[in-house]
């Protein structure tokens, strides 16, 4: 927030400071390096995330073709990258050139627990039970597995946060909130979405058993 409002007072300076044949450019010392960084982090944030989703949704559609699985699998992966984005707000964890691949990260490897439990659900349907029930036991099959392994990635990147290199603590506090809270939705948001989606709309076609779930 002070390069931005240094950066602005500068560029006012500029426009109300307009000479003929004279062109006021911002320095390129620390502050003017880090402005420019900080412009293009704000510009690819958006289109890096917007690539991540895309790659997810097209990896999901190929393998369960069904947009209700893209729809159930990511939009609580979206809601955990908002939480992410408040938690980082509250830490004062800048969004920099170096943190924006470690959200990219952390979405990258929490949508793995939403496939742990569609899986289960994918093959529970295509034996003919309800999408409630289906979901039960898929809870009940691998609900165990995806805490553990959430657990396990979380505790391991937590230690990090005992470094004493600012960004190493920081990273780790950010990946071991985004590994719980991805597990979280996974649990909670996409169990409610599924039942949702499949009420609002009704298969017409039996479910296709995915290879993974015998």
């Amino acid at each position: 927030t002070t390069i931005n409002r240094v950066i602005a007072a500068v560029q006012r300076f500029r426009d109300e400071s307009k000479e003929p044949g004279i062109a006021i450019r911002l320095a390129a010392g620390n502050a003017g390096v880090l402005a420019a960084i900080n412009d293009e982090v704000e510009r690819s944030e958006l289109p890096m995330m917007l690539y991540v989703y895309a790659a997810i949704a097209l990896l999901v559609f190929a393998v369960y073709r069904d947009l209700r699985a893209v729809l159930a699998c990511c939009l609580p992966l979206t809601v955990g990258t908002f939480i992410g984005y408040w938690f980082m707000k509250e830490l004062h964890i800048g969004l920099t050139v170096a943190t924006l691949p470690v959200m990219v990260l952390a979405v990258g490897i929490g949508v793995d627990y939403a496939f742990y439990i569609y899986n289960r659900l994918q093959g529970h349907l295509a034996a003919g039970q309800p999408i409630v029930k289906a979901l039960e036991h898929s809870i009940l099959e691998v609900g165990t597995a995806t805490i553990f392994t959430a657990l396990t990635l979380a505790i391991g990147v937590a230690t990090w946060s005992f470094s004493e290199l600012k960004f190493q603590a920081d990273m780790g506090k950010l990946l071991a909130f985004m590994f719980m809270v991805n597990m979280v939705m996974a649990m909670t948001a996409l169990p409610a979405f599924a039942v949702w989606l499949e009420r609002l709309f009704p298969r017409k076609a039996p479910v296709r058993a995915p290879g993974l779930a015998h």
